[in-house]
Parts: C-alpha cells; structure tokens; sequence
C-alpha cells in the first residue's frame, strides 16, 4: 500500500504541490499514454478509461473544483487516446459520439461531486447537514473561492445552471422540484445529463456553422453508432466530430494548398464530399431510395448529424413529474373500516415502449375485490369458466399516470406506495416481486433508503406510510391465463391481477390525455430520426470507402484528378 491510497489530502488553498491530486493526474495521462499505443478496440479502450483512468484521475476532486484548462486538457487526452491525435477533431463532439457510458470529464466531476454530497448527507446528523447546505447556498461558486465540498459543490453546479437552497432544493431550469435530500443519484444524474446537453455547440465549439445547431442526444446518438463494427464506428464519429480535415480548411493556414478536391477539383468542404463530389456519385445513387437528401441537407447533417433532442421535450418531462396524485375515494376507505373482513385489493403497472425512454409512459391501477368471504371467491371463478364475463365483484378504484419517471418498477411501487398510505387491514395483490420486498423490508425495519438506490422518494414515503403495518401483501404470478389456473381461489385472484393489468395498459396508452399523446409524438419523431440517421451512417460509411478506394487507385496509376469542365 501507498501513502496516497490511505484517502484524499484536505488541502483547499495553497501550492498545488503540496496535494497529491497533480500526481493523480500525471499518472493519468500516463496510463492514457499506454491505451492510445495499445491494439484495442473501441470498446476496450473505453471500458479501460472508466475502469483505470477515471478513477486516478477524479479521485479527491469533490473537495475541489477542477479547472477549466485542466477538464479540456483531460478531454482531449482521452480523445487522442482512443482516435490517436486529430488536430480539426473537436473532442467535446466526440465525446458525444463515442459512447453511451462513456461520460464527458467535465460532467463526470459534476455528477462526482453530486453523488459525494448526497452521501454525506444521507450519513450526517442534522445539524451537520444544515451546515453544509448553508455553506453550499451561500458560496459565491466561482473557483478563487473554494474552500471544502460545500463551496466545491455550488461550483460545480453552477457549470450546468443548477443552485442549491438552504433546505437541499435544486433549482434548475427544468420546471422539476428536484432535491438532493430526497431524489435518488440516479434522477438527478438523468437531469444534469439533459442540462449538459443545452446549448451544447454553443459552449463547447467554435466552429461557426454549428452555432445555434440543435442539441443532439447523447444517449440516442451512441446508440444508434454503436449498431455499426469497431472500425466503422470510428470512422463514422471522426467524420461527425470534423476529424477528417479538408482541402478547404486546410488552405486557411496552409498557402500551398489549393483546397480543391482531390478527386475532381471542385472546391474541398463537407458538403461538397458527402451531397457533391461527382466521383462518389455511384454510391450517391444506391441510397438514394432510403436517403432524403433534401431533407439532408435542410438538416445540414454535412456538418454533424445525430439524433436531435426534441424542442418540447423538456415541458413534456415537466408535465409528467407533476401529474396529481390519484386518490382512494373516502366511500371505499369507510367501506374497508367497516366491512369487518379484510378487503382484498389487487395493483399492477404497465409501461409502453420502456427502451424508449424518457419517452415511454407508465400508468397504474388498483381493482378492489366486494366479495365477503373465498367462498364467493371461489363461485365467481368457477362463474367465470362458462360465462368468460370479469366477476362484477372486481371494481376499479382508479387507474393513473404514474408521477415522476415513467418505468413499470416505478409503476408498481407507486401503486403500492399509495395503498399503503391511504388504506389499512387489507390484503394487497401484486405481481411486482421486487415492489412486495420493499413493502416487505419497510415492515421489518430492514428497508435500505439510499441516494443510491432508484425511486428513492417512494422509498421514504413507504417507510412513512400510515398503513404499512397493517397491509398484507400477496405475490400474484403475473400473466396467468385464468382458464389453466385449477384451483378455483387462484383463478380468482389471476383474474384481479389481470383487470389491473388491462386497466393500467389502457391507461399507458390513451393518446387523448395530453401528456400521453405529446410524450406519443415525440417517441415517433425520435424513431423517424433513428430511421433517418442510421440510413446517413451508412451512407457515409460507404462514401468513406468508396473516396479512399478511389484515392489509393489515383496514387497507384498516378492519375490526375478529374478535371470539374468534365462535369
């Protein structure tokens, strides 16, 4: 062991050289040093980035904020490390290209420092977290006055728009109430990515022809890329990010360069090699039946192209984590006090297009069960095999969106959640394993609330609920066809589990709620531009191709170029 794996120097002020931080990062760029000249493939490279470099790198930087210079120094070591150096490639482009899990270095510090003192609070009394959020809310955040992870953390924040209030409230440009006290990392990870995301070409480009260029999607753009091979991936991200320089743009710093095109002497830019160059025109014509190249070239995806983050999509997220909660009508909760048995009540959850997030929608339903005893349970059912017709005795109380992040996990906790906080002395039938176990883990004690783990906010108001520990809650298999169920009971049950189901995919899917169909409308446009921009991939890809062939044939023969009069 060595002195600096024992933890991070708390120095704030004064010479760098007395921290070991400076040797972290020399020690990184080392290790960068080695993957650039190492034979791995793009996945390898990056797997080795966040598995080694990474680490050394950040580590002890959320007691600190680390400059600017230093960030962009660090991107651009990583950029040559995996692509070798390209001096016309802008690597915060790049970085947007090469891979989903692969985060920018600037946003990874942010989003390390978010994490760091969301632990600390979570473990500190509260005395100590009023301290820090006073310290954090106060600071100036400008980098001459750091003096510890508070004031680091204001910092940090500000690089994406975001405060923070004396009570642990973000405030953000997101319409979203978002709290570091009580969201999961996960959630304000999601939410910090959309901000680093806003007026990306603005911030990180100089090229002027990307000024004002939507924002493209970081997520969806990665992944759309990674559908193609190692070496064609990291053409096609070259391509995007400017790493093949042209003749034109050669000529401005270069005299004695003419900045024609190499192949037909027309004047060498972007647009000319992908829309243009008549000695490519063969490759031009076999897309032409996938690639609107009006279209194209209205979208100006010569000069980058990806998968544009739709304009409204930032007041669809806000509608949906301000959906009204549902309700447990007062008649029913009176019906279940006074009944004298214990009602039973069925939830499910269902969630449309889950790949396809933030995109997918989520809704959830709770069905109350009038029967009195098992064995009307077990008449119903056995009703049900000769007349096909849903027991009457299954009612529904209320089928909703699902407030917050639209996933079926949540979709069911929430559906939970709510009967545990409304109602008591009933009998809870859910066919969500991992939802029953946190009801569960919060009636022994046992419930493990984190920063760390997911739905962090249902997990608190659980812990909180006025019904937990009088709930009881079943496990339902899911999906059971009522008809191959043989004990009548059972049968009974699959049939409440599966009125819940149908309800909560109705309600997934009904595109006369606003906020279901604007979300609808956005999920289309989003596979439109999957669609069209895998098409342009390929086409670029072939193009690249198709001009080196050419190039190395014009040097084998020694040919010239031809001549533009031919055209």
């Amino acid at each position: 062991m060595k002195a600096k794996d024992l933890g991070t120097p708390m120095v704030y002020q004064g010479r760098a050289g007395t921290s070991m931080l400076p040797d972290r990062e020399s020690e990184a760029v080392q290790r960068l040093q080695r993957i650039e000249w190492s034979c791995r493939s793009l996945h390898d490279k990056v797997h080795q980035i966040r598995a080694s470099v990474y680490p050394v790198a950040f580590h002890g930087t959320e007691v600190g904020v680390i400059a600017t210079h230093q960030l962009d120094n660090l991107r651009n070591q990583i950029v040559q490390a995996v692509f070798h150096k390209i001096p016309s490639m802008n690597s915060a482009i790049a970085f947007q290209l090469i891979d989903e899990h692969l985060l920018d270095p600037a946003l990874f510090a942010i989003l390390l420092s978010i994490k760091m003192a969301q632990r600390f609070l979570h473990n500190s009394p509260p005395e100590e977290r009023q301290n820090f959020l006073t310290i954090a809310a106060t600071a100036k955040g400008n980098t001459g006055h750091i003096w510890g992870p508070a004031t680091a953390l204001k910092a940090n924040l500000l690089r994406i728009g975001w405060g923070v209030s004396r009570d642990g409230m973000i405030t953000s440009p997101h319409l979203i109430p978002l709290s570091l006290l009580h969201d999961s990392f996960a959630k304000l990870q999601r939410f910090a990515k959309a901000s680093w995301e806003v007026d990306f070409f603005l911030h990180y480009t100089q090229r002027k022809n990307l000024r004002g260029y939507p924002d493209i999607s970081h997520r969806l753009t990665t992944r759309a890329l990674k559908k193609f091979p190692g070496a064609t991936h990291v053409r096609l991200v070259r391509e995007l990010a400017g790493g093949f320089q042209t003749k034109e743009q050669q000529s401005k710093w270069d005299t004695q360069v003419s900045g024609q095109c190499e192949l037909c002497q027309f004047e060498d830019s972007r647009y000319h090699r992908i829309f243009e160059c008549p000695a490519t025109q063969s490759v031009r014509a076999r897309f032409t039946s996938v690639c609107n190249f009006d279209q194209l070239v209205e979208a100006e995806w010569h000069e980058t192209a990806g998968i544009m983050i739709p304009r409204l999509q930032g007041l669809a997220q806000a509608l949906v984590h301000n959906l009204p909660e549902p309700e447990v009508p007062i008649f029913v909760q009176q019906h279940v006090v006074h009944s004298g048995t214990r009602v039973a009540f069925y939830t499910d959850g269902s969630c449309q297009c889950p790949e396809q997030m933030p995109f997918s929608t989520a809704a959830s339903a709770l069905i109350m069960d009038l029967c009195q005893s098992d064995s009307e349970r077990i008449w119903q059912a056995n009703n049900w095999l000769s007349t096909r017709t849903m027991p009457q005795s299954l009612v529904r109380i209320w089928t909703a969106q699902c407030p917050g992040e639209q996933s079926i996990h949540r979709a069911e906790l929430h559906a939970l959640v709510k009967a545990c906080e409304q109602l008591s002395q009933v009998d809870l039938f859910s066919d969500c394993q991992n939802a029953i176990d946190a009801v569960h883990k919060a009636q022994l004690g046992t419930l493990r609330v984190h920063p760390d783990e997911d739905h962090l906010d249902l997990l608190r108001r659980l812990q909180q609920a006025p019904g937990l520990h009088q709930v009881r809650v079943c496990k339902i298999k899911a999906h059971l066809s009522p008809e191959l169920v043989a004990d009548p009971l059972l049968r009974y049950h699959t049939l409440g589990n599966q009125l819940a189901n149908d309800w909560a995919q109705r309600r997934s899917l009904d595109q006369h709620d606003p906020v279901n169909a604007e979300l609808l409308m956005q999920m289309r446009d989003v596979r439109q531009q999957r669609s069209d921009l895998d098409a342009f991939l390929q086409y670029v890809a072939a193009l690249q191709l198709e001009r080196q062939t050419q190039l190395d044939l014009q040097k084998l023969t020694g040919d010239e170029p031809i001549p533009s009069s031919a055209f």
